[in-house]
């Protein structure tokens, strides 16, 4: 039985059809973590919360020091790079789940949801970056920068204009659009071009609430896609 599963399993994943577009089989798991995914079959059963504060002191000298050289860096760009360091240097935490078996994703990959402008009315816009871990601050400030001023200047990116595709569609026929790429997901067969556009197949997603100044909360993941990791900042507490 369990050698039938494995050529099984093999079969499919040397069928280049059935190959996932953005990760391979991780083969060196333990029975213990194989388990896991079948006890906990849904994606929030797994969910964990966790809060820490950061003393930004060190933070705010390094973005002062670097403004004295005319470059000027912002919390989410630290962040995105200290995220994608440790990504790298932590391969684990870049692994994801899909129908059970667990992948290393070959990408390092972070979503953020981008505000043009903070004001209520305006439309939120999602943003996809790709790191390979090794990239300097002052790099990934000239791809967010570029980014967001796209975003600001209505230039759709690959994630806007594929979001744009399902926009007028009639519910239903929405309905059964998502639920059709969920199952093409599930069996590996999702294109590469949607996983690439869409946020929801990355290693971590990144909200910054402190922009709309909110305090501390707890996001939920999602139940389409790869997403893993959730990180939420929030807004800078001055301690008395």
């Amino acid at each position: 039985m369990q050698n039938n599963y494995i050529k099984n399993t093999k079969d499919r994943e040397n069928n280049m059809l059935f190959r996932r577009k953005d990760g391979k089989r991780d083969r060196s798991t333990d029975i213990f973590e194989r388990i896991m995914p079948i006890i906990m079959k849904e994606r929030n059963d797994a969910l964990v919360y966790i809060k820490k504060e950061v003393i930004l002191d060190g933070m705010n000298e390094y973005i002062k020091k670097q403004k004295e050289k005319n470059i000027e860096l912002t919390y989410m760009e630290i962040i995105f790079t200290a995220l994608a360091r440790v990504a790298k240097e932590k391969p684990k935490i870049n692994r994801f789940i899909m129908s059970g078996e667990i992948y290393n994703r070959n990408n390092i990959n972070i979503s953020v949801v981008v505000k043009p402008k903070l004001e209520e009315n305006v439309k939120e816009s999602v943003a996809k970056f790709n790191f390979n871990g090794n990239e300097k601050t002052y790099e990934v400030s000239e791809m967010v920068k570029e980014e967001v001023s796209k975003i600001r200047n209505n230039d759709n990116n690959t994630t806007e204009d594929l979001t744009e595709k399902f926009k007028n569609i009639p519910t239903i026929f929405l309905k059964i659009a998502i639920n059709t790429l969920m199952f093409l997901d599930k069996i590996n067969l999702l294109p590469k071009s949607i996983i690439d556009a869409s946020p929801f197949h990355s290693s971590i997603f990144v909200t910054n609430v402190g922009s709309i100044g909110l305090d501390t909360i707890y996001h939920h993941i999602y139940n389409f896609g790869t997403v893993r990791n959730i990180f939420i900042y929030w807004k800078e507490k001055r301690k008395r």
